[in-house]
């Protein structure tokens, strides 16, 4: 900046200073000092001070700028349209009466800025300036009273004021008239080459609502128009096209054809759903022309890819709404040959397009389409294919499916798919590959199967064997059993995992399974051995104990022993009834030492536990009771006043190993139970409760060594033997003497548990029985006398006993008794 107008700069800003001062006096000085020297420079400096301020004194700018109108140029104008565009909200009336004083040469400048503008409620306001200010009525007149020549050449001034009033006037050129003479063809001309150039949203619905008047010759020129506003003026037009005749319609129909232009697409496509026979084929015609066009466009760029970009848009146009109207109509009402043939050239060109269309060349151009990629190479044919499972903007599973199901019997598409499967199927989205897997195994079997995971990348053949595991056809095993030694882990793993969906069915997937309980993967052996913990295999357990002793890892040792508990237990709980009785303690007795909370949750299931879990616990705890003692929780009393006679009986017998007199002083209470087994077992605990015993117990027993129940008996003898009343050798020998066989058994059990040796001979004597339970019975009773001499010898006669229950007592008696003296 010069000097001169530095200091002119700051005589202004001087001035201004004074302009905004509160004194009234001191503003009125100030703002006819700036009145004298107004010109551009001083308003460029108010507008940029107008942009520093609020309120009060941009309206004291403005009313400076008022007052000076005159002097403002058309450039100065363009300074007054930039602040008005940031504050007309808040100063509308000073901006009106502003515009309200512009003459016709401030006219171009403010036609300009309402074409370049988008706001309606800015350009109303300026629109009703002109209006106040007589503007527009003048220049309206001026064109209406001028010659046509003139009007010709003035229709562009006319048009570009952009107000409301010129419309009318506009329509009139467009009217339908009795004669079309020489001179409204070229107004109407003149008027078309404008509208290209002049954008006008408004205007362009003013037309679309009296479009019934215009005239039928002048449509296709509207349309030529306005059609560069695009989308959204053919929407209005698809709109407005709705409450016309079949007569104005059709017109606009076949305009759509004269036109051809790519940007009519959407807008023809639609007319195809009107209800008009005339109209839809009109429609159908102007969209085949439309197509042909683009065809002849779209040639050059096939030899020049470079030029791809100028393409694209133009058949985009055409091609969304031509896939919108075939995937809702599914005979299609038009001649789609060319549309078809646009659609494989711009697939030359642009590829995912035609992976794009492929389900609907499938549908209405399945020859062509079959013709076309048969005649590329296989190579060639591939891609497309793939590029076809991938289009991004449809899932074209179905329809390749369909394709391959349609021509599966010719080897150029078959070998095309195998190939894909073998090699290529990781380049298949995921949505594509599960039902292309689920074909070609229906089609091709379980080898195809393996050649492909002998091909695959990682990653994809455990998406593979994914996919095989859901067919859940016991003849995919094969499969997976063809990989379960690969050398990745991770392929190993997917094995493992389909092989889990048919585990505990088929005895061969559960010996494949358990083979990897040794694989040399950690998490695959810890994953086989959660799985192997519901299995009943035999082979899971012996895989389970080799683990035990082999140089793994000390968590999977720990885990797999945990599982070998676990299936124990479930084992037991499950099977219960089926295990014999010794079996069964052998278990309980086995898990009890391995498994620390083995216990503590059979009290747990008896307390808290469901019905039959509480039953279960009780029906272990039973087997067990004489290596128990009670847990803290257990409420006694509740437990033998139990409403089920078996708790009782049990709890009758756990209460035997209680080392508190207070716990055995229980028993007092169950010796007048309802139940035979729970008195029995009471009868049996007070054996070793000497100390507690008082004569009303005593009284109670002896009345029992007469009972009809034949152990209540046995237990009652020997409970009172034990508490040192031997004088009850009569009873015990009226036992053996009892007609009834269990008394006899009970009696023989009884003199196991006395072990006198007065009871010897009787004990020998039983041994040479008929009657094998009474023979294997002496021989258990004639184990627990291991202190006398020679017993042994007595019991190895019956080694080679032709019962085998008998020879299995010999075994354990003689296993089981080291001190037996065998002469």
């Amino acid at each position: 900046m010069s000097t001169d107008n530095l200091k002119i700069e700051n005589v202004t800003e001087q001035i201004f200073s004074h302009f905004t001062s509160i004194d009234t006096t001191e503003f009125r000085s100030a703002f006819n000092e700036l009145s004298k020297k107004f010109d551009f420079r001083t308003l460029s400096f108010l507008c940029d001070k107008f942009c520093c301020n609020t309120g009060n004194i941009q309206k004291r700018i403005l009313a400076l700028i008022e007052s000076n109108i005159a002097k403002i140029t058309p450039e100065g104008l363009n300074e007054i349209l930039n602040i008005y565009s940031v504050a007309w909200k808040d100063n509308a009336e000073c901006f009106l009466k502003i515009f309200s004083s512009f003459s016709e040469k401030y006219l171009p400048t403010i036609t300009a800025f309402i074409g370049a503008n988008e706001n309606k409620v800015e350009i109303q306001l300026i629109q009703r300036a002109l209006d106040e200010s007589g503007l527009v009525d003048r220049e309206i007149n001026k064109w209406l009273n001028s010659p046509y020549t003139h009007k010709i050449v003035n229709l562009e001034k006319l048009i570009g004021i952009r107000h409301p009033k010129t419309y009318p006037h506009i329509l009139n050129i467009l009217k339908k008239e009795t004669s079309r003479n020489e001179e409204k063809k070229l107004l109407q001309s003149k008027l078309f080459d404008v509208l290209k150039n002049v954008r006008n949203v408004q205007l362009s619905d003013f037309v679309l609502e009296h479009i019934e008047e215009i005239d039928n010759q002048a449509i296709p020129g509207v349309i030529g128009a306005f059609r560069s506003y695009g989308d959204d003026f053919f929407t209005k037009l698809y709109e407005s096209s709705k409450k016309l005749d079949e007569t104005i319609l059709s017109r606009i129909a076949e305009s759509l054809g004269e036109i051809a232009d790519f940007r009519l697409s959407r807008f023809a496509f639609e007319l195809l759903a009107d209800k008009s026979t005339k109209v839809r084929t009109l429609a159908a015609v102007a969209i085949e022309k439309i197509a042909k066009k683009l065809c002849d466009e779209i040639d050059p760029v096939l030899c020049n890819p470079d030029m791809k970009n100028n393409i694209r848009e133009k058949v985009n146009y055409f091609k969304n709404p031509l896939l919108e109207y075939l995937k809702r109509s599914r005979k299609a009402a038009l001649n789609l040959s060319i549309a078809v043939e646009l659609l494989f050239k711009l697939g030359r060109i642009e590829e995912e397009v035609f992976g794009e269309c492929f389900p609907f060349l499938l549908d209405h151009a399945e020859l062509s389409l079959f013709t076309y990629l048969k005649a590329l190479d296989g190579l060639e044919r591939k891609k497309k294919i793939v590029l076809c499972w991938n289009s991004e903007k449809s899932d074209n599973t179905e329809a390749i499916l369909k394709f391959l199901k349609q021509h599966d019997n010719d080897n150029a598409i078959r070998d095309v798919f195998e190939q894909l499967f073998v090699s290529d199927l990781e380049k298949l989205p995921d949505a594509g590959i599960e039902p292309f897997v689920e074909y070609m195994y229906n089609t091709r079997g379980k080898d195809l199967m393996i050649q492909a995971l002998n091909n695959l990348d990682e990653k994809t053949c455990c998406k593979l064997l994914s996919y095989i595991s859901r067919i859940a056809n016991f003849s995919v095993l094969p499969i997976f059993f063809s990989k379960k030694h690969d050398s990745s882990p991770v392929v190993r793993a997917s094995v493992l995992k389909g092989l889990e969906r048919f585990a505990y069915k088929f005895d061969e997937v559960d010996e494949n399974l358990s083979d990897f309980i040794m694989d040399s993967n950690p998490r695959i052996a810890l994953e086989a051995i959660k799985i192997a913990k519901n299995g009943n295999h035999p082979s899971f357990i012996i895989k389970l104990n080799k683990l035990l002793t082999s140089n793994v890892d000390q968590s999977i040792r720990l885990t797999a022993f945990n599982t070998m508990t676990y299936i124990t237990r479930r084992k037991l709980f499950t099977n219960f009834d089926m295990i014999s009785l010794r079996n069964r303690r052998s278990i309980a007795l086995t898990l009890m030492k391995s498994d620390a909370t083995f216990l503590n949750d059979l009290f747990q299931d008896y307390l808290f536990g469901d019905p039959e879990k509480k039953r279960m616990a009780i029906k272990v705890l039973s087997l067990i009771w004489d290596q128990i003692t009670i847990h803290s929780d257990i409420d006694i009393p509740s437990s033998i006043a139990d409403g089920d006679p078996f708790i009782r009986a049990t709890f009758a017998k756990i209460l035997t190993q209680t080392s508190r007199l207070e716990d055995k002083k229980y028993l007092f209470n169950l010796l007048n139970d309802t139940d035979n087994r729970v008195i029995a077992n009471a009868i049996e605990g007070l054996a070793n409760a000497r100390e507690i015993i008082n004569d009303d117990v005593i009284s109670r027993m002896q009345s029992l060594v007469v009972n009809g129940n034949n152990r209540l008996r046995a237990n009652s003898l020997i409970t009172l033997w034990k508490l040192g009343m031997q004088n009850l050798d009569y009873y015990l020998l009226e036992m053996l003497s009892n007609s009834n066989k269990l008394f006899q058994t009970s009696g023989i059990y009884a003199l196991g548990e006395i072990k006198e040796a007065k009871f010897l001979p009787v004990l020998i004597k039983y041994l040479r029985n008929n009657d094998a339970d009474f023979r294997r019975n002496a021989v258990v009773s004639l184990g627990k006398y291991s202190e006398f001499p020679n017993v042994a010898e007595y019991v190895k006669r019956l080694a080679n006993d032709p019962d085998e229950k008998v020879q299995l007592a010999v075994s354990e008696v003689l296993a089981t008794t080291q001190s037996i003296n065998v002469s």
